[in-house]
């Protein structure tokens, strides 16, 4: 499960007020406190998305890094902000798990890589680098 698949509206709006600082963000009218380190705030249409490095108040709220491209900017800096959206913090961790348990009882585990996330039901075309994993062969 991808934390891109769970997003959710969240109140408020946010913005960036001093690009020399792009960490801090500011929100009007929202409820950071009710989110946790490590979940991802989402600009509108996926643009880009930071995590949540840590929760100052309902209103101030610090990432691990910066949103990334000029939209992204464009959005943060227009009067009265942006809308967005929160993803939760997915652990992955009985994933690895099992692919690890399964590569120990030699069994094989493929990954078919399609080059971009997408929410169609059909396979794009792979790419050349899609591998088969057997280490004990």
């Amino acid at each position: 499960m991808r934390a891109q698949d769970l997003t959710k509206p969240h109140r408020g709006t946010i913005s960036l007020h001093d690009r020399t600082q792009p960490l801090h963000i500011t929100g009007s009218q929202t409820e950071f406190m009710s989110l946790r380190p490590g979940m991802s705030l989402v600009l509108p249409h996926d643009i880009s998305s930071a995590e949540i490095a840590s929760i100052e108040s309902d209103e101030a709220i610090t990432l691990k890094r910066e949103f990334r491209g000029l939209r992204a900017l464009e959005l943060l800096e227009a009067p009265g902000g942006t809308e967005f959206k929160v993803a939760p913090k997915v652990d992955q961790s009985k994933v690895y798990e099992k692919v690890f348990e399964r590569i120990e009882e030699g069994g094989c585990i493929g990954i078919f890589p399609e080059g971009g996330s997408h929410d169609r039901p059909d396979l794009l075309p792979l790419k050349g680098d899609s591998y088969l994993v057997n280490p004990k062969r």
